[in-house]
């Protein structure tokens, strides 16, 4: 998602308001400087735009919101982006278990639900997307 129109943590909705990314948490930011550290070993820069929108969109639920941050023909992407976490949840889920860590398994419960809210249900999102755009889809 390095296409994204910005970097910045602040952006501008359809209305023109003021929209900006949640800020981390201390333990989210702690779990960042472990990879950072981990990814300057292996010589590698790590971009935290996308880990950003995904912590937006687990707060909000907003589509819009997260249109205001990437390109329209990016948006699919994001949905990818948040089905291969979804997918990563099934598998660690399964670890855990087998591990024995009850309670985290038991907290990963609903996670479909968390993480997909409105964004992948019977109407597709791009109906949703054009219907915004023409008021309505019935006119």
């Amino acid at each position: 998602m390095r296409e994204g129109r910005s970097k910045d943590t602040k952006a501008k909705d359809k209305q023109g308001n003021e929209v900006v990314l949640p800020t981390p948490s201390p333990a989210l930011l702690e779990t960042y400087g472990y990879t950072d550290e981990l990814a300057q070993i292996l010589e590698v820069e790590l971009d935290r735009h996308l880990g950003l929108l995904m912590l937006d969109w687990c707060t909000h639920k907003d589509l819009s919101r997260i249109a205001c941050w990437i390109e329209p023909a990016l948006l699919g992407t994001f949905v990818k982006a948040v089905m291969r976490v979804v997918s990563y949840i099934e598998v660690l889920k399964e670890v855990v278990l087998g591990l024995g860590f009850y309670e985290v398994h038991n907290r990963l419960d609903n996670h479909h639900e968390g993480l997909l809210g409105e964004l992948v249900t019977n109407e597709s999102l791009y109906l949703a997307l054009a219907e915004d755009k023409s008021g309505s889809l019935d006119d």
